[in-house]
């Protein structure tokens, strides 16, 4: 079994450098699924920290990841816990990209 710690020392190098599709091709052998699953056919580019606000007034902000090919897309909310920890942020993003790309 892989180390969890060895693994998520390679991810925030991975990050750090930029190198989005490296993280999402760990992300696709390691937890996300593949059976059954659509091959990629989208580009994605991301948007992060977007800000809006409730109809209660509460301030969010969210990643927006969108197919670079599509004007118009169907939104799918990847949720986090509270903590904005650095594996909670690669979670969501590693998943939102996934979704992204297969439209």
């Amino acid at each position: 079994m892989i180390n969890f710690r060895i693994l998520a020392i390679a991810c925030c190098v991975l990050v750090v450098s930029g190198c989005a599709s490296s993280v999402d091709f760990v992300a696709n052998k390691l937890f996300l699924p593949n059976d059954g699953i659509r091959e990629a056919s989208h580009a994605v580019w991301t948007e992060r920290r977007v800000g809006f606000s409730t109809s209660d007034g509460v301030q969010l902000l969210a990643d927006i990841h969108q197919q670079q090919d599509l004007e118009k897309t169907p939104t799918i909310l990847v949720r986090i816990p509270l903590t904005n920890t650095f594996l909670n942020r690669l979670r969501a993003d590693a998943a939102g990209r996934y979704t992204a790309k297969r439209g």
